[in-house]
């Protein structure tokens, strides 16, 4: 997937002088350049909500009488 944001811009550090490259958001949720910070706070989120347990899924089907 190409990423199709119009531009970006280099950070420096001005203590180390560490460089990073950081390229405007396309917003498109598909992609991994700038949903991936999204995605993990999602996941983590989720993950704080489970309990830590095996989890099985049922499903039911009771007849309408």
């Amino acid at each position: 997937m190409s990423h199709r944001a119009p531009g970006g811009h280099i950070d420096t550090c001005d203590a180390c002088g560490t460089t990073r490259h950081a390229y405007h958001s396309c917003r498109n949720r598909h992609c991994p350049q700038c949903q991936t910070r999204a995605k993990e706070a999602w996941i983590a989120a989720r993950r704080r909500e489970v309990l830590p347990v095996p989890y099985f899924h049922l499903v039911f089907t009771c007849r309408t009488i």
